[in-house]
């Protein structure tokens, strides 16, 4: 070892010797440089041992290296104008030789893991890159006319530089802040950013070649920068000086987005197949995104995702809206949605430089697409849908936030994260309610794409859940409590992105799609509309009482929708209405009902729901009206439970009456199917004068409306005769099933009822046959006919019929009916308001969920939902008889 030591003091001292010297040896430069390469190889070779330099060898080398900076600049600049090429490439040598023993004493650094304060004074060797070294680089990025030779050379001069300032960097960024604030402040900022702009002009000429070995000098690069940026406390030092550049900012934005494109890709791949790109980690991809939304960047970035005149993809002429911005965005939500929080191995410090970058990157990115004037249609879905991948990622990062959490300490991580996710949020709803969209949103094509959509809307309300809880945290913290309050406050909007997306699945008839739906499309858009739902609810017991502003009608109004999307896809994967629903869908209309009677009938806001909507659009009507006959399709125990809904479907239907549109039509379209689908929803319609309003608006429809909106309201007419139909097979059955219990005189009465309704039937579905002819006249004349014929006697066997279903007995039993619907929940307290629940909507799929002790079937999220479905729920009444269904069950 004693050799290199002794071998590296030659070479120094000859160095130096002809750093001062005129002599143009070119050869015996050219053999320093072979000389001081093979000790650089040698000591990188060795095997083991001990320490090959000292810390005073390294001082010395430092002193010494940065003399010989010195000299070399001189030289330089008393080259003559323009300099003999001789004279260059002497100079050239020189240079050479001392970056490579520089190189060769920092991997002496890195290899024997020497403490960083012992090798600090090493680091005066700084002014090798700083003076000479940025000299080469110029030289080399102002050759228009370089050689492969000298291109070769080029990428091992930034190579030798490159390592050299890595392992300074390295070895300042582990000492002490004090150390490490003298180091930084001998750096003097004009001399830093003008090496940085040499490199990354060389690194850009590099970048032209497509060989792994430019590709990895460019890395090396990058690596550098953005760790000098690290240790430069993200170069707030050297703002002024960078600003006034000419080319870094543009030079480090070109070199850092593919870069940082290219992370995004390789990151998402299985760790064995990342080998050939090992410089591309989660902490380098978020170092990179945090140089790149530097302020000091901000311009150059700007001009970087709006070039001027950039054409659109399809190339119809100049966009607001660049792919360079849509690629950005792309990757921002890529690396947002897939960046690991699980880091137990690493500090919180760690963890929060990560989320913290990624998401102002996030914000960047959408500030910028927002703030687009204009934006092609086309591009609206493709926009959307990236943000929709990412948005379920909310909750989560807020989660980091909470008392105990990681990220409780790291303050500057809170306005970071509500930025990003605010901007992200406003860019959505910019998207999905754009001015260009005149006939509405254009955001859902297909379950899959809606079944993403609930998933993003779900994680926004959990959000909204987890932010509220927040500000009460950070009341101690103004500036952090601020960014939470705004934050909470854009996600109170959230419903309007479920009614934008719902809409956008009723504009393009999702429930129109006849062909099976494949299994794991149906299954994965049925969970996301529960798990929604199940959000929905919980939300809206959370309203204040006695709160009916804009907020808590577009909870109300989303709830509604994401029920009768359930119900539609019901209808689209089962192809027949009347097939027998899942447990989910009980599920999901025993806690829709528990929703309107507690939030709308028992808290007193029947009449202002109503009242609302007299002088406006009637649309949440509809889905009121809608909703309830849905409700009672999946569930029919919650007619006989919830008499009040029935009624208010029916205020409903009257208050819509006459306001004749396309969803006025949907609501007749969608009453009229889970008519058909239960003889209980037409018995409960028929006794409280729904169908009656229903018949007497379709039969009022006149030619103006006919023609608008085609035949669909005649097939609302025969859909109501297929309804009166399944009433007379209920009659059918319940009289097959008739015992000693029914009464002569309630057998006798629903036998004439059930022949009466069944004779008008027959003929009414002849004459419907006739009129289907005339599109014009089949409404008018059908819902003549079965008001005028059908109904009377309709009405004399709902009466019937309902005397039966509403009975005691039958009355404990739709409580059961209901108790098992409920406890196909993660939550069976219908009226939970645990928003923040993690984990599935069904029964064992909530996390920490605990089963009722006693009937084994239900499942609560916390003692506080057991002991409330206990006292003021039903579980305490049902409880044993749902243990003796659960044990029927297994013994069958």
């Amino acid at each position: 070892m004693s050799q290199l030591r002794t071998e590296l003091a030659a070479l120094l001292s000859e160095l130096s010797r002809r750093a001062g010297s005129s002599s143009l040896d070119e050869d015996g430069n050219w053999r320093l440089v072979t000389r001081a390469r093979d000790w650089n190889s040698t000591v990188a070779n060795r095997a083991g041992g001990r320490p090959v330099l000292s810390s005073s060898d390294l001082q010395l080398a430092g002193e010494q290296l940065d003399r010989v900076a010195g000299k070399l600049t001189a030289a330089w600049a008393a080259l003559p104008s323009p300099p003999c090429i001789i004279s260059v490439k002497v100079w050239q040598s020189r240079c050479i030789a001392a970056l490579v023993l520089g190189e060769g004493c920092a991997s002496v650094i890195s290899a024997d893991g020497l403490p960083p304060a012992t090798v600090l004074a090493f680091s005066r060797c700084i002014t090798l890159l700083l003076g000479p070294g940025r000299l080469l680089l110029n030289y080399f990025a102002a050759d228009s006319g370089v050689t492969g030779a000298e291109l070769s050379l080029a990428s091992s001069v930034l190579g030798a530089q490159l390592r050299l300032i890595y392992v300074l960097l390295m070895s300042a960024a582990q000492c002490g802040q004090s150390v490490r604030d003298d180091w930084t402040a001998q750096l003097a900022p004009p001399a830093v950013v003008s090496w940085l702009e040499a490199a990354a002009a060389a690194a850009s000429l590099l970048a032209t070649g497509s060989s792994q070995t430019a590709e990895g000098k460019t890395s090396s690069y990058l690596t550098s920068v953005v760790l000098f940026f690290a240790v430069a406390k993200n170069g707030s030092h050297y703002s002024a000086a960078i600003a006034r550049s000419d080319s870094l900012p543009t030079n480090l934005v070109t070199l850092l987005v593919p870069a940082i494109h290219q992370a995004a890709v390789v990151l998402r791949l299985p760790p064995e197949r990342r080998s050939q790109w090992g410089w591309y980690t989660w902490h380098f991809a978020a170092d990179m995104a945090g140089v790149l939304t530097l302020k000091v960047l901000a311009g150059a970035l700007d001009a970087h995702l709006c070039p001027p005149a950039q054409p659109y993809d399809d190339g119809s002429g100049t966009g607001a809206v660049s792919s360079n911005a849509q690629r950005l965005l792309s990757t921002a939500c890529h690396l947002m949605a897939h960046v690991p929080l699980d880091l137990a191995a690493k500090p919180p410090s760690f963890l929060g430089m990560m989320v913290r970058h990624f998401a102002t990157m996030l914000g960047s990115a959408c500030a910028h697409v927002c703030a687009a004037s204009r934006e092609p249609v086309q591009w609206h879905q493709r926009l959307a849908q990236q943000l929709v991948q990412v948005l379920p990622r909310l909750p989560a990062t807020l989660q980091l936030l909470v008392e105990g959490g990681p990220l409780r300490n790291e303050a500057a991580c809170v306005g970071a994260l509500c930025s990003g996710w605010k901007q992200a949020i406003i860019l959505l709803m910019a998207l999905v309610w754009h001015p260009a969209l005149a006939s509405g949103p254009t955001v859902v094509s297909n379950w899959s794409e809606l079944a993403a959509w609930c998933s993003a809307c779900t994680a926004l309300l959990r959000g909204r859940a987890l932010t509220a809880a927040l500000v009460g945290q950070y009341e101690s913290q103004p500036a952090e409590q601020g960014a939470l309050s705004n934050l909470e406050e854009m996600l109170r909007d959230s419903p309007c992105l479920i009614v934008g997306a719902v809409t956008s699945a009723e504009q393009h008839n999702l429930s129109g799609f006849r062909a099976p739906l494949p299994a794991p499309i149906e299954t994965a858009a049925e969970t996301a509309l529960w798990d929604l739902h199940m959000a929905l609810c919980r939300s809206s017991h959370q309203q204040p009482v006695g709160d009916v502003n804009r907020t808590w009608h577009l909870y109300l109004d989303s709830t509604n929708r994401t029920l009768l999307a359930a119900w539609r896809l019901h209808c689209c994967a089962q192809r027949d209405v009347s097939q027998p629903f899942g447990r989910h869908c009980a599920a999901m209309a025993a806690a829709h009902c528990q929703m309107l009677q507690a939030v709308v009938c028992d808290a007193g806001r029947v009449e202002a729901v109503l009242q609302k909507h007299l002088t406006q659009q009637s649309s949440m009507l509809c889905n009121l009206a809608s909703a309830i006959a849905v409700c009672g399709a999946m569930c029919p125990a919650v007619l006989v439970l919830y008499p009040a809904l029935v009624d208010l479907q029916h205020r409903a239907l009257v208050v819509v009456g006459g306001k004749f549109s396309d969803k006025w039509i949907g609501m007749m379209l969608c009453i009229a199917q889970a008519a058909a689908a239960s003889p209980h929803v037409t018995a409960h319609m028929l006794a409280s004068g729904a169908t009656e309003t229903m018949l007497q608006q379709l039969e009022s429809s006149g030619a103006q409306e006919a023609a608008l909106l085609g035949a669909q309201d005649g097939v609302v007419a025969r859909l109501l005769a297929d309804a009166y139909q399944a009433l007379v097979h209920a009659a059918d059955d319940v009289l097959a099933a008739a015992s000693g219990g029914s009464t002569a005189a309630t057998s006798e009465e629903l036998q004439a009822a059930q022949r009466s309704l069944k004779a008008m039937v027959s003929g009414l579905n002849g004459d419907l046959g006739v009129s289907a002819g005339d599109q014009a006249s089949v409404s008018a004349s059908a819902a003549k006919m079965l008001r005028e014929e059908a109904q009377p006697a309709a009405g004399q066997l709902a009466s019937a019929l309902l005397l039966l279903w509403t009975g005691p007995e039958q009355r404990k039993q739709a409580a059961l009916e209901l108790a098992q619907a409920s406890a196909a929940r993660s939550c069976a307290y219908l009226s939970c308001s645990n928003v923040c629940g993690e984990g599935g909507a069904a029964a064992g799929q909530g996390v920490g969920n605990k089963r009722c002790s006693q009937c084994h079937t239900a499942y609560y999220c916390g003692t506080a939902c057991s002991h409330a479905d206990w006292r003021q729920g039903r579980h305490g009444r049902v409880c044993k008889a749902l243990a003796g269904a659960r044990q029927a069950a297994q013994q069958q």
